[in-house]
């Protein structure tokens, strides 16, 4: 996996009790098992994802702290 920074708003969601992950939560995590496998190639754990996603975090944390001092534009 490879996570990306993206200057712009894409999408969001909402979260309530009638969605399908939530309110059928095992059909949600068999879907979400099976996206990963199509896309990703595997069902990674919890630690795998966690490990993937932390160098875009401590990007994430320094550009948004440069473009909130006005050091970085897009």
């Amino acid at each position: 996996m490879k996570f990306k920074r993206l200057p712009r708003f894409l999408a969001c969601f909402r979260v309530h009790d009638a969605q399908k992950t939530t309110d059928i939560f095992d059909v949600g995590q068999q879907e979400t098992r099976l996206l990963r496998k199509v896309h990703v190639g595997f069902d990674p754990d919890a630690k795998a994802v966690a490990r993937a996603i932390a160098p875009y975090l401590r990007r994430h944390v320094l550009y948004h702290r440069l473009y909130k001092l006005k050091i970085l534009q897009y």
